[in-house]
């Protein structure tokens, strides 16, 4: 056998058994609101993405999962939007002192009025947080909700990014708004994280992942369950996100692999 051929043959048994986390997969911090200290702990776990819901009560954006848990304190600009802008200042204009950064999903709980109030916000008070159009080191916005149909994507700053969905169509010139695209788990099978998937099932995970990273995009499920069996198979799907209430746990969990 040649150098030439054992040189290849070895580089196709590399690619075939390699590791399934030899590929970058990043934190998706949900409900991240729920934590003992919001948007710090994901921080802390060098989160990829960090997810808010926000509710718009008399002008202010409040963070909560429901309108009833509402506290005057948990607003987005307190919980979100001034610590960003603080860390990413002294980080000299980046989401992380290493220079990578993340996203901030606000999945938005009461119609476009909500998105409107985000975008002056942002406007007016963070816009150095998240200008990715001339720095590739700050912070994507992407609002989720499902509220915007993609025809209207442009309507909105470019620094406002939408949260697409599986199995939708899209033009090239929508894609250009869209930053993830994201669906519901429970939308293909229904899973408690610890059974064995048939492959039909695993299949239908791996197409998706497949058309998605097609567009260019990148792709993640929530209602994963946040077991380390889910983290596995979301490495071994090539997902690009792995969807959990724990980050710190998640952080652990990748590093001793």
């Amino acid at each position: 056998m040649s150098k030439r051929i054992f040189i290849i043959l070895f580089g196709i048994l590399l690619a075939v058994f390699q590791p399934a986390d030899a590929r970058h997969i990043g934190i998706h911090s949900h409900n991240d609101y729920n934590r003992k200290s919001p948007f710090f702990d994901a921080y802390k776990a060098h989160a990829a993405s960090i997810e808010a819901d926000v509710f718009l009560v008399d002008g202010e954006l409040y963070v909560a999962h429901d309108r009833e848990d509402i506290r005057s304190w948990r607003t987005l600009r307190n919980l979100y939007l001034n610590p960003i802008r603080q860390l990413f200042r002294a980080n000299g204009g980046a989401g992380y002192a290493d220079g990578s950064t993340y996203q901030l999903i606000v999945d938005l709980k009461d119609g476009r009025e909500s998105l409107l109030a985000l975008q002056r916000m942002i406007e007016e008070e963070y816009a150095e947080c998240f200008d990715t159009e001339h720095n590739p080191r700050a912070i994507t916005l992407t609002v989720s909700g499902d509220l915007i149909p993609a025809e209207h994507f442009a309507d909105y700053p470019d620094f406002i990014k939408h949260d697409g969905r599986v199995g939708r169509t899209y033009t090239q010139q929508q894609l250009k708004h869209v930053s993830v695209i994201s669906q519901d788990l429970r939308k293909f099978f229904s899973w408690d994280g610890e059974r064995d998937l048939t492959k039909a099932e695993i299949d239908s995970l791996r197409s998706a992942a497949r058309d998605v990273h097609r567009m260019g995009k990148k792709i993640r499920f929530w209602a994963m369950p946040d077991s380390p069996k889910a983290w596995e198979l979301s490495m071994r799907l090539g997902l690009d996100f792995i969807n959990t209430d724990n980050p710190a746990k998640v952080r652990k969990y990748l590093k001793r692999r």
